[in-house]
């Protein structure tokens, strides 16, 4: 909804035009958001379609001529292309954590912050 299509709809039940209004312009910073992620998957999506399959399957072949290339070849920056090649070494990281007991370790390690009888218990009385 646009900002002059606010001004031609009537207020709905129990909200001035001026709450009607910023409510609207909160929902269009939503979609502009989701809009936003959308183009980041695109362009995620675009570098990986660039890489040849023996680079996808082993990332750290990719260095700077191969960089340079991908990102030629997907129409997006080298700084983009490190930002993935980043975020994918994290999640191989979690990956393998969790991998091994990881996650138990991780909970037990929350231990102390929750409360006794684990999470979900009713409080002592």
């Amino acid at each position: 909804m646009t900002i002059s299509q606010t001004r031609l709809t009537p207020p709905a039940r129990g909200f001035t035009e001026t709450e009607f209004a910023n409510r609207c312009s909160a929902a269009q910073q939503v979609m502009a958001e989701q809009n936003l992620d959308m183009k980041m998957f695109a362009r995620m999506e675009a570098m990986i379609g660039s890489m040849t399959p023996r680079e996808r399957r082993n990332p750290e072949l990719i260095q700077g001529s191969r960089k340079r290339r991908i990102t030629r070849g997907s129409g997006t920056e080298v700084q983009d292309l490190n930002r993935l090649l980043k975020q994918h070494k994290q999640m191989q990281k979690m990956m393998k954590k969790m991998k091994g007991g990881g996650m138990e370790k991780m909970m037990r390690g929350l231990g102390g912050m929750m409360p006794p009888g684990g999470p979900g218990a009713m409080p002592p009385r």
